[in-house]
């Protein structure tokens, strides 16, 4: 029931007591020659919890909030295996359900997706809230009200589109409070989620992620994208979601994915190349992976990167599932790094511990919310290993240490990447984000120093890698100021932006110095005092 395959033979057959009964009823003849039990009872019950499981996972909004939140306690644990059949649904771990989840089923690159998407919006339409325990739950179809403008949402590395979930809340808020209505997507990268799973070989040979030039992976992604809104105009009967879409906002390996999205490429373009790019028009990216010099011009980062490469090749194995838990949630030791004793003779190996990656996913001082969200985050992944989720992972790993925005576009030429980024954006990154390795905030302070192209970059103190959880309403006011009133409205350009801690105050510098200042109430207004004066942002 809660594995894809499972489901879909379900919905197809619709089981009802008297087949049921009758074929178990025949296999019990067949096999003994006393008489057939009473059946009726026992088939009966097992259907019953099948079908309410069911409209848990996939029936309105109004009957799954009802369910999920314990209208039924009986169901309890519900059976799940991700590494046989893995699920379309969320079944034991949280979700988002004041809103409607909904598959999409298309081709990109010559593999088959079903793609689960959320539709959040303060102007959607009911669905029935019809509960019936032997009619199987309705397939609603996806609306987008009207007059809404569309935001996109990518979560990040192996992630969900729950990772939406605080921010979520904020952005319709702050929108409604600037006379706009939003509809959120949130969808479900391939093999990430409740999305379809496969293996990473489909899309190209192991062999093919290499430095410089290799990154199928990541291109794949990049490109999945552009394919989805497509299929999602499609599915959408009369609605034009390209022409609506504000946004295209995300963190981490989301925001990676919207460095890519606002890079055009080099070179002359044809008049049909400049119009596939048209529906980018804002982008929103934080904390984005990628933003730091490749790992592949020195010992310690060819030492770093060879583990993830080395991973993603490995077959599963019966200890794939805790090794890899292990090592993502604990992190492992390793004699590879050479250390000397302080001022005496030659390097010596010694061992040392490279933590676990949830380490780095908030401030350490985001206490005991860090240790709630990272125990989430350990339940999420565990509903849905297999080792199609696996072997992504780190290939998805691997290719965005290798993979930088400031490197240059080809062995042979001496333009980097960074100067084809050309799209709107608010490039965002929290001081706290500074792991030894990767760096991001300096690297994000840097790499914005060089852009061309117009937009804010926004340095926010005492803030680590996921901003959206760490500081979503003040984050969800940013981006709703900082995108348009209307679609193709160019609003005012910034050329620096920061904000007080202390007081949650947004600070702006226009092109031609003037000070401005937001505190998510009034708007924008003229700062207090003069630029450098005392009332204004404060410096560092």
């Amino acid at each position: 029931m809660t594995g894809s395959n499972a489901w879909k033979a379900f919905a197809k057959v619709k089981p009802d007591d008297a087949t049921i009964t009758t074929r178990l009823l025949r296999k019990i003849r067949s096999a003994s020659s006393s008489s057939a039990p009473a059946v009726d009872v026992y088939v009966k019950e097992a259907l019953d919890r099948a079908y309410m499981v069911a409209y848990t996972l996939r029936g309105s909004v109004g009957v799954k909030r009802r369910l999920r939140r314990g209208a039924h306690p009986d169901l309890g644990y519900i059976a799940v295996s991700g590494e046989d059949d893995p699920p379309h649904r969320p079944v034991n771990v949280p979700t988002i359900d004041q809103f409607p989840q909904f598959d999409i089923e298309f081709t990109h690159q010559g593999i088959d997706l079903r793609i689960r998407y959320m539709i959040a919006s303060n102007s959607l339409v009911g669905q029935s809230d019809a509960l019936d325990l032997r009619v199987v739950p309705p397939d609603f179809k996806p609306v987008f009200p009207a007059q809404d403008q569309i935001i996109l949402f990518i979560h990040g590395h192996s992630s969900r589109l729950e990772e939406c979930s605080e921010i979520l809340p904020h952005l319709l808020r702050f929108g409604s409070r600037k006379g706009r209505s939003y509809t959120v997507v949130a969808i479900d990268l391939p093999n990430c989620g409740y999305s379809s799973m496969f293996a990473d070989t489909k899309v190209a040979k192991t062999a093919d992620s290499k430095y410089p030039g290799g990154f199928p992976v990541l291109r794949f992604l990049t490109e999945f994208i552009d394919s989805f809104v497509t299929a999602l105009t499609d599915q959408v009967l009369f609605s034009v979601v390209k022409s609506r879409i504000a946004a295209i906002i995300g963190g981490s390996l989301g925001g990676n994915l919207g460095l890519r999205l606002a890079s055009g490429s080099p070179g002359p373009k044809t008049p049909q190349e400049v119009q596939a790019r048209d529906w980018i028009r804002n982008v929103v990216a934080w904390s984005p992976a990628s933003v730091w010099s490749p790992f592949a011009h020195d010992a310690l980062k060819d030492m770093m990167v060879g583990y993830p490469h080395g991973w993603m090749q490995e077959e599963e194995a019966d200890d794939s599932r805790k090794k890899y838990f292990s090592i993502v949630y604990d992190g492992f030791w390793t004699n590879e790094l050479f250390t000397a004793p302080v001022g005496f003779g030659a390097p010596v190996a010694a061992p040392y511990h490279i933590g676990g990656q949830p380490n780095s996913w908030y401030r350490d001082e985001w206490t005991p919310c860090k240790e709630i969200f990272v125990a989430r985050s350990l339940l999420d992944r565990e509903e849905i290993y297999n080792q199609h989720f696996r072997r992504w992972h780190w290939r998805v790993a691997y290719e965005q240490m290798i993979f930088s925005h400031r490197d240059t576009v080809s062995v042979s030429s001496s333009f980097k990447r960074y100067e084809f980024i050309d799209k709107r954006m608010l490039f965002a990154a929290g001081d706290k984000d500074n792991d030894f390795s990767m760096e991001i905030y300096n690297a994000s302070k840097d790499l914005a120093g060089k852009l061309t192209n117009p937009g804010w970059f926004m340095p926010i103190k005492d803030t680590g890698h996921s901003i959206h959880d760490e500081r979503p309403s003040f984050f969800a006011a940013a981006i709703v100021h900082f995108l348009p009133d209307q679609i193709d409205e160019l609003s005012r350009w910034f050329r620096k932006i920061t904000h007080d801690p202390r007081t949650g105050t947004l600070w702006a510098l226009t092109g031609a110095g003037k000070v401005l200042r937001f505190d998510g109430k009034a708007g924008w207004r003229a700062g207090l005092g003069d630029r450098h004066g005392s009332k204004g942002p404060r410096r560092g």
